[in-house]
């Protein structure tokens, strides 16, 4: 039960970000918001953007 939760927990926070990104809002900004690494927030935004 504690994984599903944790996952959950990072499906919520990964549409969040996704969701920032077709707001409009920079890489830049969404670190500094989510406060998430770098690395992490460049690989989901090449990720969203390839599929578009």
């Amino acid at each position: 039960i504690e994984n599903q939760s944790t996952f959950s927990l990072e499906e919520e926070k990964r549409h969040a970000m996704f969701a920032s990104f077709r707001a409009g809002r920079s890489p830049k900004e969404v670190i500094e918001f989510f406060n998430y690494p770098k690395s992490t927030v460049y690989d989901h935004c090449l990720e969203l953007f390839q599929k578009e």
